[in-house]
C-alpha cells in the first residue's frame, strides 16, 4: 500500500482532499452543545394512601416497591421515604443508562404489583439539568395578563422551536372560579364540605344519561352543567336534607389569583420564567438563536404593557468555550509550526508536517457525524489535545526518510516509510488501546470522556494515515527535505548518554526517585469529582421552615433579598427565583434562591464574607451563600458540592444514633451542619376520635376522616367556561379554618361539628423513615470541607459490625468515579504492554518501554502539586493517556537500536547511534505536544477548568518522560538483552 501511495502521488493527495472536504461538510452539520449527552435519569414513585399511618405504608407499600425496583438494571440505589399516608421512592441509574428503557422497566414491573387502596404516580428526570435559554415577561395590568400570555402564547411558540425539549414554567398565577364554603352556613343547611364537592365535581363534565334512538340508529344522550359565569356558579343547587340550597349562600365565589407555588422576580419586578431546555442531540446554539428571534418577535406583538426579555442564555457560555478552545488550538498550532521551521530550517517541510494538524481534526469530524457525537467542549477539547500530537507520526516518517536518502538508499521514501512504519504503527496503538477500557467501565468515567477519547483516537488515526501515505508523497520532492536543520542539545546528550551508559546506577536511581515522588504526591494531592474555576458569580440560597404557608413563605423570601441588598450596599441582585413545591403527604420545604453577578472573582468573594454575616442573623431561616459553578460543572455536581453522609443501621432509632456521632465527629472537623433534620417528629395538632360518641351517634369513622380532608384542603373539582379564567374551580379550606367548627355528617346525630365527636390537641408528627437500599438511614449534610477527604474524616465514627456510615452524593461519586478510572489505568497499562509484546514478539522489550510510564506519572503529579491543582477525573483522564502516549519515543528509538544490532554493531555503538538518529524526531515530538499543551493550561475563559489540570498533567509527564526515552530507556534495553 505504500508503495502504491508514493507511486501515485495525485490520487493519494486527491483521496486525502476528498476526506478533508468530507470533514468540512460533516463540521458544518454537527450538533453544537455544552456537553455531550450526560444522562444520568432517576424515577420517582409517589405512592399515596391516605387512610394508612406509616408503619402500614411501609410494610404494604414501601417495601414490594423497593423489592421490585432495585431488581431494574442499570440502578445504582433505591432510596424510600415513607410517612403517614404516602410514600416516595427514587431510583438513581448509571450514567448513560436508557431513560425510556428504565421508566418502561419500570412501570412493567409495577404493573403486577397489588397495592390495594394506594396510587402510584411515576415521574422521571432525565435530560440536561440546566435550561439553554430563559425568556421572562413582565409588565401587563396583572399577574393574570402576564400569566395568560406567558401559558397561551409564549410557552406553546417556544415548545415549538426546532430543538426544544421540556419547558418549565416559574411565577405563573393564573385566575381560577374560587369556592369559599362557610361552615356556619353548612352546617345550618346539613351539609358538609364535602357535600359541596362532590356536587362540584360532574360541573362542566360531559355525563351520560340514558340513550336516544332515531330510526335505526342508537346514540348516547349526554348531559353537561355548564358554567359560564360567577352568578351561574353561584347558583347551582345544593340537594341537602333540608331542602335544597344554591352554592352562593353557603360558600363564596369569586375569581382569585391562584399561584403555581413558585415566584420569579428580576431586580424587584415581578414576572413569569419560562425556561427551555434542549432536545437530546439538538444544537444547543441554534436552539438559543431561535428562541431569541422567537423571544424578539413576541414581544413586538405583546404590546406596550407586556415586556418579554431574554434573562439567561447558556449558549454564550458553549460559544465562548468553543472559541476559546479554538484560540487554544490555534495557538498551540502555531506554537508547533514555528518550532518545527526552527528546528527543520525550511518552510516547505515545515509546511508539509503542519498539514497533517488541520487535515486530520477535518478528518476527525466525518468519525463524529457518523457515530452521532456533538461538537461540544468535552469532544473540542480532545481534539485540541490531539492536536499536539497529530504531527509526531509524519515527523518521524520525515526523519526516516531524510536518514536513508543520507544513506544514498535507491527509493529512500518507499523504503524508510516501509521501515519506520512498525513502530508509527505500534505509537498509535499504545495511545489508542488506554482508551478501550472505557467500553467496560460504568458512571461517570465512561459518560464523560467517551466523546474525549473517540475524538483523541479518531483524529490519531486519520494522522496515522496521512504520515504513511501523504508525508511521503511530499518528501518525494527534494528540495523539500533539509540538508541539515538544526539538533539543539545533541552533542551535550550524546556525551551524557556515554556517561549513563558507563555508570547506570545515577539513572536507575533518579527514575526511581521521580517514580517514588509520583506515589507520594499521589497520597498528598488533595482530591476532587471535577476542578471549578474562580468565578463572580454567586448564589444566595435559603431553605424555611416546611410550616409555612406559601404567602408567609414569600414574604420571608423578601425579608431575605432585602437582607442580601443591604449587606451588599444597595447592589441589586440579578434574578430572584422563589421555588414552593408541594410535596405528597404534606412534607413541603421552600427553598428560595437569589443569583448575584460581580465585575470579579475578588469581588465576589468578598461579598460572600458579608452574606455570610447577614445571613446568619435571620430568625428560623437556614441560608447560606456559595459560588455559582460553571455550567460545565453544574452539569456533572448535580448533587452541588455539599457532603452527604448517609447513616444505616438495622432500625431507625439505631440510624438515628450514628447519625448523632457522625455529625458530633463532622462539628469537631470544623463543618457545619446544612439542611432540614428529617429524622425528628414536627409539631403537629393531633385528631383524636371520642368513640363513645362515635358509637352512640353510629357515626362512620372512614367517613369522617374523608370528610376532614375535604374541609381543610384545597380540592379542585369541576370545571366553569369563563373568559380569561383557568376552567379549573378550586374548593378552599372551609371558613373558618378551626378544625373543630368543620360540619361533618355524625350518622343518625345528623351533621355536627367536628368538636363534638373529637378533640383537638398539640401533638408531634412522626418523622418521615428514610431508607436507603432497604435500611433504615439517615441522611445529613454539611458545608465547610474543601478538599479533605470525607473518607478519612468519617474513619473515626464508632459503629457497629451492621452499622454504616458512608459520604453520599459528590463524594460517592468521586468515590465510584476514581475506582473506576483507577482499574482503567490498570487496564491501560496491561494493554499497552501486551500490544507491545505483540508487535516485538518479546517481553522484555515492553517492560523496557513502559519504564518511561512512572516517569511520566512523576512529573505529571510533580507539576499538578506545583500547580497548585488537584487530583480530579480530567488529571487522572490525563494520566490515563500519557501512559499511552509516553511509550512512543522509547518505541521509535529502541526500534532503531534493533536495526542496528541486525546490522552487526554492537550494543552500545548501536544505542549511541539509535539515540543520536532520534534525538530530533523525539525532541520535535514533545516540543509540539506541549506547545500544544501550553495554551490549553494557560488561557483562561469559558470551561477551562476541564481543560487546566489534562494538559498540565501532560505537559509534565512528556517532559519528564523525554529524559526516561533518551537516558533511561538505553540503559534499561542493555541490562534487559545483555549476552549471557
Amino acid at each position: 500500500m505504500i508503495r502504491r501511495a508514493i507511486e501515485r502521488p495525485v490520487s493519494t493527495l486527491l483521496g486525502a482532499l476528498t476526506v478533508v472536504v468530507l470533514g468540512v461538510f460533516s463540521l458544518l452539520r454537527l450538533p453544537v452543545s455544552l456537553l455531550p449527552s450526560l444522562e444520568r435519569p432517576s424515577l420517582e414513585i409517589t405512592a399515596s394512601a391516605p387512610e394508612s399511618g406509616r408503619e402500614e405504608v411501609l410494610e404494604r407499600i414501601t417495601r414490594p416497591l423497593e423489592l421490585r425496583l432495585a431488581a431494574l438494571s442499570g440502578v445504582t440505589s433505591v432510596r424510600s421515604a415513607t410517612g403517614d399516608g404516602f410514600a416516595r421512592v427514587r431510583v438513581e441509574s448509571e450514567w448513560q443508562t436508557d431513560a425510556d428503557l428504565l421508566r418502561i422497566e419500570a412501570e412493567r414491573r409495577l404493573s403486577g404489583l397489588d397495592l390495594p387502596g394506594a396510587t402510584l404516580a411515576v415521574e422521571l428526570a432525565a435530560g440536561d439539568p440546566e435550561p439553554i435559554v430563559e425568556v421572562a415577561v413582565f409588565g401587563g395590568e396583572s399577574a393574570a395578563v402576564r400569566a395568560a400570555f406567558a401559558r397561551e402564547v409564549l410557552t406553546p411558540e417556544l415548545a415549538r422551536i426546532d430543538g426544544a425539549g421540556r419547558i418549565e414554567t416559574l411565577g405563573l398565577a393564573p385566575r381560577h372560579p374560587v369556592v369559599r364554603p362557610r361552615a356556619a352556613a353548612l352546617a345550618a343547611r346539613g351539609l358538609t364540605p364535602a357535600d359541596l364537592v362532590e356536587r362540584l365535581r360532574p360541573v362542566g363534565a360531559a355525563v351520560a344519561a340514558g340513550r336516544a334512538r332515531a330510526g335505526a340508529v342508537v346514540r348516547p344522550v349526554l348531559v353537561r352543567e355548564d358554567a359560564a359565569s360567577l352568578d351561574a356558579l353561584r347558583a347551582l343547587r345544593i340537594p341537602g336534607p333540608r331542602g335544597d340550597s344554591v352554592l352562593g349562600d353557603v360558600a363564596e365565589v369569586a375569581l382569585e389569583e391562584v399561584r403555581d407555588e413558585t415566584a420569579f422576580r428580576l431586580d424587584g419586578r415581578e414576572g413569569v420564567l419560562v425556561r427551555v431546555f434542549r432536545a437530546p442531540e439538538a444544537n444547543a446554539v441554534a436552539l438559543a438563536a431561535r428562541a431569541r428571534s422567537r423571544a424578539e418577535d413576541l414581544g413586538r406583538r405583546a404590546g406596550s404593557s407586556l415586556r418579554v426579555q431574554v434573562v439567561a442564555d447558556r449558549s454564550a457560555e458553549v460559544v465562548g468555550a468553543l472559541r476559546e478552545l479554538g484560540v487554544a488550538a490555534l495557538i498551540g498550532l502555531g506554537l508547533g509550526i514555528a518550532l518545527l521551521r526552527w528546528m527543520l530550517g525550511k518552510w516547505r517541510p515545515t509546511l508539509a508536517l503542519s498539514v497533517a494538524v488541520p487535515a486530520s481534526m477535518l478528518a476527525a469530524f466525518c468519525g463524529f457525524h457518523l457515530a452521532g457525537l456533538s461538537l461540544d467542549v468535552v469532544s473540542l477539547a480532545g481534539l485540541a489535545l490531539a492536536a499536539g500530537m497529530l504531527v509526531d507520526s509524519s515527523i518521524v516518517v520525515l526523519e526516516a526518510i531524510e536518514t536513508a536518502r543520507a544513506r544514498g538508499e535507491e527509493e529512500p521514501e518507499v523504503m524508510a516509510t516501509r521501515q519506520i512504519a512498525l513502530p508509527v504503527i505500534a505509537g498509535f496503538l499504545t495511545t489508542a488501546v488506554v482508551f478501550l477500557p472505557l467500553i467496560y467501565l460504568k458512571g461517570l468515567a465512561r459518560a464523560f470522556f467517551g466523546a474525549q477519547a473517540f475524538a483523541i483516537v479518531a483524529s490519531l488515526a486519520a494522522s496515522l494515515l496521512f504520515s504513511l501515505t501523504v508525508t511521503p508523497v511530499l518528501a518525494r520532492d527534494r528540495r523539500s527535505i533539509p540538508t541539515g536543520g538544526k539538533s539543539p542539545g545533541r552533542a551535550a546528550y550524546l556525551r551524557l548518554l556515554d556517561r549513563v551508559l558507563a555508570r547506570p546506577a545515577g539513572a536507575v536511581l533518579a527514575a526511581a526517585a521521580v517514580a517514588a515522588l509520583s506515589f507520594l504526591a499521589l497520597g498528598l494531592l488533595p482530591r476532587e469529582l471535577v476542578p471549578d474555576a474562580a468565578t463572580r458569580d454567586l448564589v444566595v440560597r435559603y431553605r424555611l421552615s416546611p410550616d409555612l404557608t406559601p404567602e408567609a413563605a414569600r414574604r420571608r423570601g423578601q425579608e431575605v433579598e432585602a437582607r442580601v441588598l443591604a449587606a451588599l450596599n444597595g447592589a441589586r441582585a440579578s434574578r430572584l427565583a422563589v421555588q414552593l413545591p408541594e410535596v405528597e403527604g404534606g412534607d413541603r420545604e421552600e427553598t428560595g434562591r437569589i443569583e448575584l453577578r460581580f465585575p470579579d472573582p475578588g469581588t465576589a468573594a468578598a461579598a460572600r464574607t458579608r452574606l455570610r454575616t447577614a445571613l446568619a442573623r435571620i430568625p428560623d431561616v437556614e441560608a447560606w451563600a456559595e459560588p455559582r459553578t460553571s455550567a460545565f460543572v453544574e452539569s456533572i455536581e448535580r448533587t452541588g458540592r455539599r457532603l452527604e453522609v448517609v447513616a444505616s443501621a438495622a432500625t431507625p432509632e439505631r440510624a438515628g444514633d450514628l447519625a448523632r456521632r457522625a455529625a458530633d465527629r463532622l462539628h469537631q472537623a470544623g463543618l457545619r451542619e446544612a439542611g432540614v433534620r428529617r429524622d425528628r417528629p414536627r409539631p403537629a395538632v393531633v385528631l383524636a376520635w371520642d368513640v363513645p360518641r362515635l358509637a352512640a351517634l353510629k357515626a362512620d369513622r372512614d367517613r369522617l376522616e374523608a370528610q376532614v380532608r375535604e374541609g381543610l384542603g384545597d380540592r379542585p373539582a369541576g370545571r366553569a367556561r369563563i373568559e380569561g379564567a383557568e376552567p379549573e374551580i378550586l374548593v378552599r379550606p372551609t371558613q373558618p379554618e378551626e378544625p373543630g367548627l368543620i360540619p361533618v355528617s355524625a350518622g343518625d346525630g345528623g351533621v355536627v361539628p367536628l368538636a363534638a365527636v373529637a378533640r383537638l390537641g398539640a401533638g408531634a408528627r412522626p418523622p418521615v423513615l428514610e431508607r436507603q437500599d432497604g435500611l433504615p438511614s439517615v441522611r445529613l449534610a454539611f458545608e465547610g470541607l474543601g478538599r479533605r477527604d470525607p473518607a478519612t474524616l468519617l474513619a473515626g465514627v464508632a459503629r457497629a459490625a451492621d452499622e454504616e456510615v458512608s459520604p453520599g452524593g459528590q463524594a460517592l461519586e468521586l468515590s465510584r468515579s476514581f475506582g473506576q478510572l483507577r482499574l482503567a489505568l490498570i487496564l491501560s497499562l496491561i494493554l499497552v504492554f501486551l500490544t507491545v509484546a505483540a508487535l516485538y514478539e518479546s517481553l522484555t522489550t515492553p517492560l523496557v518501554v513502559m519504564s518511561t510510564v512512572p516517569v511520566a506519572l512523576g512529573g505529571a503529579l510533580g507539576l499538578l502539586a506545583v500547580a497548585g491543582q488537584t487530583l480530579n477525573v480530567m488529571s487522572f483522564l490525563g494520566l490515563i493517556l500519557l501512559a499511552g502516549i509516553v511509550v512512543n519515543n522509547a518505541i521509535v528509538l529502541v526500534h532503531r537500536a534493533e536495526d542496528h544490532l541486525r546490522g552487526g554493531l554492537g550494543m552500545d555503538e548501536a544505542l549511541r547511534l539509535a539515540g543520536s538518529e532520534r534525538y530530533r524526531p523525539i525532541l520535535l515530538t514533545t516540543l509540539t505536544t506541549v506547545a500544544g499543551m501550553i495554551p490549553l493550561a494557560v488561557l483562561g475563559g469559558e470551561g477551562v477548568e476541564l481543560r487546566r489540570a489534562l494538559a498540565l498533567a501532560v505537559i509534565g509527564g512528556m517532559t519528564t518522560s523525554t529524559f526516561a526515552s533518551l537516558l533511561l530507556v538505553p540503559v534499561l534495553y542493555r541490562f534487559a538483552h545483555r549476552k549471557t
